[in-house]
């Protein structure tokens, strides 16, 4: 029951938020940034 109520929550939140014509997820490049933090460490070894 209350993981039910958190759900519509969410889904109200997020549906507010793109109306309000904000981006929704994962800032662009930030997966990249990782990539080369992790690229940086190997080669330094």
């Amino acid at each position: 029951m209350e993981s039910q109520r958190r759900s519509e929550r969410t889904k109200a939140g997020l549906a507010r938020v793109k109306a309000q014509g904000k981006c929704l997820g994962r800032p662009p490049g930030s997966k990249d940034k990782r990539k080369r933090r992790r690229r940086q460490r190997f080669t330094a070894l």
